[in-house]
This record gives C-alpha cells, structure tokens and sequence, in this order.
C-alpha cells in the first residue's frame, strides 16, 4: 500500500516536474487529467488507514488474551504493559497466552 502510494507521488511529479506538489491547482490538474491515478490514490489511502485500524484492534485485542471472543466496550485492562507485550509475543510463537484480562460486564 505504501508503495503504491509512493509511485503515485512519483509519477505525479514526473508529470508536472516543474510544481510543487502543494499547489491546488495541480490537484485539480491531476484530477481532471489522471482521474483513475487520482481514485486509486485516495482509495488506497482510505483502505490504508483502515487496514491500520484493523491491526490495531487485533494486537490490541490478542495483547489482553481474548483470541476467542472479542467485546465491542471499552474496558481498562488489569494486565500491565510486559504482559500485554508477553502475550503479544506469545500469539506470534503460536503459544497460548500467557494470561487473560479479566473480562466483566458493562
């Protein structure tokens, strides 16, 4: 996704060499020339930001031990950052968690 990213930056600047890329008129020169670099660019920029999103809430969600069943509210967990790292770590040697957050009801 980066890489796509970036090759779209170049070959804008290959482009119009002679701009700045912060100049709104390029944009809309871009938009208006290159309409599905243009939407590729911004989709792929959408879907990166998801894709972050996504990985957070999963990482976030194996560091408190709960690879089973995942809970919508929030909660503050009782593990402390070395365990929630030790169970990160854990996930990735596929081992079981080292322990559980304990899990109540809203």
């Amino acid at each position: 996704m980066f890489l796509f990213e970036y090759s779209c930056v170049i070959y804008v600047r290959s482009l119009y060499a002679g701009r700045p890329l912060t100049d709104w008129s390029l944009i809309s020169a871009v938009f208006a020339t290159c309409p599905m670099v243009w939407s590729l660019f911004v989709l792929n920029g959408m879907s990166l930001v998801w894709t972050t999103w996504v990985l957070h809430t999963q990482v976030v969600a194996i560091s408190k031990g709960r690879l089973r069943a995942y809970q919508s509210y929030r909660t503050r967990s009782w593990l402390s950052s070395r365990q929630r790292l030790v169970n990160v770590v854990r996930f990735f040697l596929d081992e079981s968690p080292h322990l559980h957050d304990e899990v109540s009801s809203p």
